[in-house]
């Protein structure tokens, strides 16, 4: 059995249908009856039961399924990481948040270490970059999210913190930290429903019995800071968010100490994937990104739509 037939098998399977198979793949039906009689005569197997008007996989056509695919993926994955060797691309996957929190500052100390290598981004919910990175269609993943994809393995690098945010004219500005009760008669600038931060800010304030009163609705983070540093609410947002304002002085931020709310951020790779040494280096950077844990511990462990950017 060739890797021709095994293509011709897997796109069959896929379609349940020799006819859409065919065109599918832009050769003629009676090829494709051809490989899927050739596979059936060599190993005396039937793969597919034959239905009024499609196919049904037999067990070993089941079994067929399962190896041919993981096959056809290595010989991709091969082709690629050959390819890669002259071409140099890293293709890298992440969610709006990490990409939001991350990417900027990593991608910008990657191309000073690594010139030669161009940069792909995908970024999407962590559900769709998942099966991307288990297909091998992208390198690395960035994610906030925990996977469960038992071909991918996790690895925590940066714990996130949140924290209290308020205009340096605020009186809160002369407050080292704050407790949720503060917040009570307070404006407080929020993100859109939906958004993870309100949605755990909300969760942790129920848990508290308190209830924001006052409140302004943000759909963008940048216009959320730029109120709260002009003195018209106070807010809670990611420490990882506000760099920049925290060390301009344009916003004062501290922790508030019964609010449990932070995140972990992680890097997902293929279990049985060769990392190309360009992959190693961005990896690499990723762990040394200001604010990361001490020591990363492999875990067995979002605006939608995809974006790519070359």
């Amino acid at each position: 059995m060739t890797l021709r037939h095994m293509t011709i098998f897997l796109e069959v399977a896929s379609c349940n249908n020799m006819s859409i198979a065919a065109q599918n793949l832009y050769i003629s039906q009676s090829t494709v009856s051809l490989a899927v009689s050739e596979i059936e005569k060599t190993y005396n197997v039937r793969l597919f039961d034959r239905l009024s008007k499609h196919l049904r996989l037999t067990e070993a056509g089941m079994l067929l399924l399962d190896y041919a695919s993981r096959i056809i993926t290595l010989y991709k994955e091969m082709e690629s990481a050959l390819l890669g060797l002259h071409l140099k691309q890293i293709h890298i996957g992440s969610t709006l948040v990490a990409a939001s929190c991350l990417l900027q500052d990593i991608i910008r100390a990657y191309h000073i270490t690594c010139p030669d290598v161009s940069t792909r981004f995908t970024i999407d919910d962590s559900y769709f970059m998942e099966k991307k990175l288990a297909a091998g269609e992208l390198d690395v993943m960035l994610t906030e999210t925990k996977g469960s994809h038992s071909s991918l393995v996790y690895t925590s690098f940066l714990d996130d913190t949140f924290m209290a945010i308020c205009s340096p004219k605020h009186p809160y500005a002369k407050r080292k930290n704050l407790s949720i009760v503060d917040f009570e008669n307070e404006l407080f600038l929020l993100r859109e429903e939906g958004n993870s931060t309100r949605a755990a800010l909300e969760r942790a304030l129920s848990k508290q019995g308190i209830t924001l009163t006052k409140s302004h609705i943000y759909h963008n983070i940048d216009a959320l800071k730029e109120a709260v540093a002009q003195n018209e609410g106070i807010s809670i947002i990611s420490k990882m968010l506000i760099r920049e304002e925290l060390s301009g002085g344009r916003l004062h931020a501290c922790p508030v100490t019964d609010l449990p709310m932070k995140r972990v951020f992680y890097i997902a790779q293929r279990k049985d994937r060769t990392t190309l040494p360009y992959v190693r280096e961005f990896i690499r950077l990723c762990r040394e990104t200001p604010g990361r844990q001490p020591e990363s511990v492999p875990v067995q462990e979002q605006k939608k739509g995809s974006q790519e950017y070359s």
